[in-house]
């Protein structure tokens, strides 16, 4: 079987008003971009989107959630944490490594 090992580092720095946008639409409110969170029932924009100061996150001022473009990817379409890194490299065009072949005992195959 083969791994695809994602570069976490880029995923993680995706701008996330690019994703929100994406994903659920966003809006300005002050020096932060606000959208819908996807922790909670949330019919007003409560999360807010940090990627200011080389911050590069998300936090819910209504349930206390937030985290990582990957956390938000996973909670907003009920994704694994593989599939999210799949779908935000497909999206952004970030490539995943791939391992050679692996035997049942998870050494590499020659």
């Amino acid at each position: 079987m083969n791994r695809r090992h994602f570069d976490l580092e880029r995923l993680k720095a995706i701008p996330f008003s690019q994703l929100a946008e994406r994903l659920s639409g966003i809006r300005k409110s002050g020096r932060h971009y606000v959208t819908t969170c996807p922790w909670h029932q949330d019919e007003h924009p409560s999360l807010t989107l940090y990627e200011t100061d080389g911050e590069n996150h998300c936090h819910c001022f209504s349930c206390g959630s937030g985290g990582s473009t990957i956390d938000y990817v996973m909670q907003r379409q009920g994704l694994s944490f593989t599939d999210a890194c799949e779908l935000l490299s497909g999206m952004f065009g970030i490539p995943a490594q791939e391992d050679g072949p692996r035997t049942a005992a998870g050494r590499r195959r020659p």
